[in-house]
Parts: structure tokens; C-alpha cells; sequence
């Protein structure tokens, strides 16, 4: 497999994940899925760039779902802090 076709599998399946992700955080956090922001951290703690990432893809999809509910982000960041 040549690096180009490994970076457009990658790149193919990110997207997959942001797009689940985001419908996951939109119908089951904080309420189903209390465990999303340990689970981003534990991604962000190992030595894995692709691990981070997507940690990282997929928390900026956390905050874009609450950018303009202050008040929800608020308590969302409490659980970071």
C-alpha cells in the first residue's frame, strides 16, 4: 500500500468518525455518555499523534455543538477542569 492510499484510508475513516462523533454528542452527551471527556483525555495521554488527533477532531465537534449555549459549555468545561 503507498503512503497516499494509507493517508486517503485514514483521512477517509476520520471523517467517519467526526460525522459519529458529532451525532453522539449531539443525542447522548452529557446525559448517556458522561465518560466522553476521560475518554478524550486517555486518547490525549498516550504517545499515539493519530490518537490525538482525532481526540482532538473530535473534541473541537464538542465545542462547535456548544459554541453559541454559554451556559451548556460552562458546565461542560467543569467536567475538563
Amino acid at each position: 500500500m503507498t503512503k497516499t492510499n494509507r493517508w486517503n484510508k485514514f483521512f477517509y475513516l476520520r471523517c467517519q468518525l467526526i460525522t459519529t462523533a458529532g451525532t453522539m454528542i449531539k443525542n447522548d452527551f452529557p446525559s448517556k455518555w458522561s465518560q466522553f471527556i476521560n475518554q478524550i483525555h486517555t486518547c490525549l495521554s498516550t504517545d499515539n499523534i493519530n490518537a490525538w488527533e482525532s481526540s482532538l477532531l473530535v473534541f473541537y465537534t464538542l465545542v462547535q455543538h456548544y459554541e453559541y449555549e454559554l451556559n451548556n459549555l460552562k458546565k461542560i468545561f467543569k467536567y475538563f477542569i
